[in-house]
C-alpha cells in the first residue's frame, strides 16, 4: 500500500508541472482583436480631431450651433450698443433700471403704518380686502422668511411679489390720501382744491423732491381717470410702486 500511494505521488508531479506550462503559455500569447495597453501612441494633448466632424459631438449635422449672443437683438455693433445706452438714459437714471432690491416685508409694513394705513383693519362685506388684509395675508408671497424650512427672506423682485405690493398699494391709497394731513412726517393734504397734485405730498410720498414732472403725471392721471376719486387712488399707488420697486 505505501509503495502505490509512491507511484500516484510520482505521476501527479509531472501532470501538475504539464498543466502550469500550458496556463504559461496561454497567458503570453495574444488574444485575437484585442492589443496590448501602449501599442499604439497615444495622441499628444495638442493633437486636434475636430478637423474630422464625424470625430466628434460638434460636428455640423450632430448638434446645434448656437450664436454667441441669444438676445433678439443679437450681435449688436458698438454704435447700436452707444444708441441703446443714449435711449435709456443719463447713468443715473440708467443704473436704477431694474436695480432695487426688494421691500422686505417688515419695511412695506411700516411704510404704510406711517402713512396712516391700518394694517389690522378688515374690509366689509362684500367689499374687496382692505390693505391689512392683503399685506397679512400675502407674506408668502411676498417673500417672507419660512425659518422652518431655513429659507431667508427673498430680497429679490418676483411678479408675483411685486403685484401682489401694487395691489397693497392700490388698496392703502384712500386711507394714505384721508390721513396724510395728520402724519407726523407730511402733514399735508395729498390734492389741492382742483384736485391736481400737490408738490410736497407727492415729495413725502415719494421720498425725494418731486420735479414737474412727477407732478405734471400725477395730475394727468387723475385727469384721464374714469373718475376723479378712481384716478387719485391710481396717481397714489403709483408713485408708491415707482419709488419703492424702480419701476
Amino acid at each position: 500500500m505505501k509503495r502505490a500511494t509512491t507511484i500516484l505521488h510520482g505521476f501527479a508531479v509531472p501532470g501538475l508541472l504539464a498543466a502550469l506550462m500550458l496556463a504559461g503559455v496561454g497567458c503570453v500569447e495574444s488574444v485575437p482583436g484585442i492589443e496590448e495597453p501602449g501599442s499604439e501612441e497615444a495622441p499628444e494633448n495638442n493633437v486636434i480631431i475636430a478637423n474630422d466632424d464625424d470625430a466628434t459631438v460638434g460636428g455640423e449635422d450632430s448638434t446645434f450651433d448656437h450664436m454667441d449672443d441669444l438676445t433678439p437683438g443679437a450681435g449688436k455693433s458698438d454704435e447700436e450698443i452707444m444708441a441703446q445706452r443714449e435711449k435709456e438714459g443719463p447713468l443715473q437714471v440708467r443704473s436704477r433700471l431694474h436695480s432695487c432690491s426688494k421691500l422686505t416685508v417688515a419695511t412695506l409694513g411700516n411704510i404704510l403704518q406711517d402713512f396712516g394705513v391700518d394694517l389690522g383693519a378688515g374690509a366689509g362685506q362684500g367689499m374687496p380686502p382692505s390693505a391689512g388684509q392683503l399685506y397679512n395675508g400675502g407674506l408668502r408671497t411676498l417673500g417672507v422668511e419660512d425659518y422652518n424650512a431655513m429659507a431667508a427672506e427673498s430680497i429679490v423682485w418676483r411678479s408675483s411679489g411685486a403685484t401682489k405690493t401694487f395691489d397693497i398699494f392700490v388698496q392703502a391709497a384712500p386711507a394714505i390720501i384721508q390721513n396724510l394731513p395728520t402724519t407726523e412726517h407730511c402733514g399735508v393734504e395729498m390734492f389741492n382744491a382742483d384736485d391736481s397734485c400737490n408738490p410736497d405730498a407727492v415729495t413725502c410720498l415719494i421720498g425725494r423732491p418731486a420735479t414737474d414732472k412727477h407732478i405734471s403725471i400725477c395730475s394727468k392721471t387723475v385727469e384721464d381717470a374714469s373718475s376723479v376719486e378712481k384716478g387719485k387712488i391710481i396717481a397714489v399707488a403709483s408713485l408708491l410702486a415707482a419709488a419703492h420697486s424702480c419701476e
